[in-house]
């Protein structure tokens, strides 16, 4: 009776967070959001003041600048990037297959952060035998010129400070970008494709 009385208790409280686990959330928040920021020898500590520091940073680092087609054409000639064949853009532009879809999924690294849509490989790898027709349907329907969902131009962008450096100094973050899993099986299956040529 007492075995069964513990593996209840064990039980309701499978799916709860422990303390452990809250700690740990809670430190890790703690260790990734900036307090504050040094900019322009000025110290910033209100959090909006220092998002916009961080967008007008971001920002200008990657603006473009003015382009010069000639020069671009010119290392284009000098490196001699060659063409597609007929028959390789034919190979590029074909259907996107069942089993294209279902090695894409299986490609996806467990464990890492979804996209703005909350779902992770690991649920598209559990479903897979439910989600790959609509998924090739969707690839195809974009391959034969349709635009790509709304959807798979969402991403979250996080902040990652540079290990062992001044965590008060913008140039000491990298931006990272977490994407929707049906638009990285997309693009997976499009690198497979460019690899073989």
């Amino acid at each position: 009776m007492e075995d069964q009385i513990n593996e209840t208790k064990t039980f309701e409280s499978a799916n709860k967070c422990g303390k452990l686990l809250s700690w740990q959330l809670k430190r890790r928040q703690r260790l990734n959001t900036v307090t504050n920021l040094e900019v322009d020898g000025r110290n910033i500590q209100n959090p909006v003041d220092i998002r916009k520091c961080f967008q007008r940073y971001f920002k200008k680092l990657y603006t473009q600048g003015p382009q010069d087609e000639v020069e671009i054409k010119q290392f284009l000639a000098k490196n001699g990037l060659s063409k597609l064949s007929q028959e390789n853009r034919t190979i590029l532009n074909s259907k996107i297959t069942r089993q294209e879809i279902e090695q894409a999924i299986q490609n996806m690294q467990l464990g890492k952060s979804p996209g703005p849509d909350g779902l992770t490989s690991k649920y598209y790898k559990t479903l897979k035998d439910y989600l790959i027709q609509p998924l090739m349907e969707v690839s195809n329907e974009i391959m034969e010129g349709k635009r790509a969902p709304d959807s798979w131009k969402e991403a979250f962008i996080t902040l990652i400070p540079k290990l062992e450096t001044e965590k008060t100094q913008l140039k000491n973050y990298r931006p990272i970008s977490l994407l929707n899993v049906d638009y990285k099986i997309f693009a997976d299956i499009l690198a497979s494709r460019f690899k073989k040529f």
